[in-house]
């Protein structure tokens, strides 16, 4: 009697389907996870920039007893700060304004990750600009 023996070589279309149906479910993951990661990324690159321009700002003002008219933060460059910064998404520049005589500024920056704590170092300061969600507006205001 002859025994008939099937040899099964390479997998099946539903083996194939399963893995490759499981790599895309763990590859959405992971894409997720790094676009968030890269947009708070962003966001600690807009404060970082805030901040330092608040320094450059605060410089300036040492040496000539009002800050710059508003949106003309390109005199502080390359005396104050290297360079001017600008968003990191959109290269355009932070949201600038000053108060009565130039005596007091403000600055602010769309940020994209919702937070559920303060973002502002203060609230009432007001660029000038509406942001597109005011609670994710980072503002920077020197009395």
């Amino acid at each position: 009697m002859k025994s008939s023996s099937i040899r099964k070589n390479g997998f099946t279309l539903i083996e194939i389907l399963v893995v490759v149906s499981i790599m895309g479910i763990l590859l959405s993951i992971v894409m997720e996870n790094i676009g968030s990661a890269q947009a708070r990324s962003r966001d600690h690159k807009r404060i970082s920039d805030i901040k330092s321009l608040q320094l450059a700002l605060e410089q300036y003002y040492d040496g000539n007893n009002a800050f710059p008219t508003a949106g003309n933060l390109s005199v502080l460059a390359p005396a104050y700060v290297p360079s001017i910064q600008t968003d990191p998404s959109t290269k355009a520049p932070y949201d600038y304004s000053t108060g009565l005589n130039n005596n007091s500024f403000c600055l602010g920056a769309q940020l994209e990750i919702t937070s559920t704590t303060s973002l502002s170092d203060d609230a009432g300061c007001s660029t000038g600009v509406t942001p597109t969600n005011p609670a994710n507006y980072y503002t920077l205001r020197n009395p």
